[in-house]
């Protein structure tokens, strides 16, 4: 039995996925949650569609990151 996450199908939250490994860019996915404050498994599944933040989280990953939604 295949216990991995099914890929999130929603191309909103693709983008996201997308755009957060931009802006992390060449930054550890350790260094770039501590930044954010958030788990790295967290933002491991962000960045791998497996998992889609809250609309509160990305609002903050945002913030920090000085992008907009």
């Amino acid at each position: 039995m295949d216990k991995s996450r099914p890929k999130i199908k929603n191309p909103k939250l693709v983008k996201f996925a997308e755009r957060l490994r931009e802006v992390r860019g060449n930054k550890s996915q350790a260094d770039f949650s501590e930044e954010l404050g958030i788990a790295i498994t967290s933002l491991s599944a962000y960045e791998n569609n497996a998992k889609n933040p809250s609309l509160a989280v990305a609002i903050d990953i945002a913030q920090k990151c000085e992008v907009s939604l």
